[in-house]
């Protein structure tokens, strides 16, 4: 019966019904133009997201490993999530410029309840993102079973190889790569606010 499974098991996730975890490695190039977020794995570069220094709106533009376009995360300029990152609200875009869902940051008044709601393209809660400074890490947890968590985003950092992200995505038919891959960008940039607790 578990060769079965097993079998059945296989076969989803060659098909692409199910998809198997994903984990990369994500690092930073800043230039006085632009900051590039360069998403790896052991094989080989995956990705990359650009942000470009001067620019209105907070955008970050997705880049398959060949320079094909893939997507935005856009930000309006004029938000409190220009300064304070935990009241971000980033809408993505697809290749071809339909909403591929959002991201939104939530606090109390008095600062202590902080998350970031992540939607998908049709507004369902699909993930909540929650950050553990003790282990410089967010976890992303399902909505309906908070004992499920999705995905993980982790600090490394080593002053032989700098400053970098891991990344697992436990449930990648779940919460969409194509999101967290922005969120990570986003989280990369802005760092200092969550390491020091603001």
């Amino acid at each position: 019966m578990d060769k079965i499974k097993l079998l059945l098991f296989l076969i989803l996730i060659t098909s692409g019904v199910v998809k198997a975890e994903e984990r990369y490695t994500v690092d930073r190039d800043r230039s006085l133009l632009a900051t590039t977020f360069t998403f790896k794995n052991e094989n080989s570069d995956l990705e990359l997201i650009n942000k470009k220094t001067f620019q209105l709106a907070l955008k970050y533009e997705n880049y398959d490993s060949h320079g094909n376009y893939l997507g935005e995360a856009v930000s309006p300029f004029f938000s409190l999530g220009t300064v304070y990152a935990w009241k971000i609200e980033v809408t993505l875009f697809d290749e071809i410029g339909l909403t591929a869902g959002s991201i939104q940051g939530e606090t109390t008044f008095f600062l202590e309840d902080k998350k970031f709601m992540f939607y998908d393209r049709y507004e369902n809660l699909v993930a909540i993102g929650y950050y553990n400074k003790k282990a410089q890490r967010f976890d992303l947890i399902d909505p309906c079973d908070s004992s499920r968590v999705l995905a993980t985003t982790t600090r490394k950092f080593s002053f032989k190889s700098g400053e970098s992200w891991q990344v697992a995505n436990y449930y990648p038919e779940t919460l969409s790569p194509f999101m967290l891959k922005f969120f990570v960008a986003f989280v990369f940039d802005r760092q200092n606010q969550f390491l020091i607790g603001l």
